[in-house]
């Protein structure tokens, strides 16, 4: 759910496009993504929820 949501900051470009500091996962940036994009991962953690749940694999 968090990589959803920071992917989606970052306009959905490539993994290795991301800023440095997130990419190499930082605490201060993990930390700052996680407060930041709240709402974001929240959704994406209700779309997994979803899917799991709905027995397709």
């Amino acid at each position: 759910a968090m990589f959803m949501a920071i992917k989606e900051r970052f306009e959905g470009r490539s993994f290795d496009n991301w800023a440095e500091d997130i990419k190499l996962r930082w605490e201060y940036s993990m930390e700052y993504y996680k407060k930041e994009l709240s709402e974001e991962i929240e959704f994406y953690e209700f779309v997994n929820m979803n899917f799991i749940g709905s027995g397709i694999n």
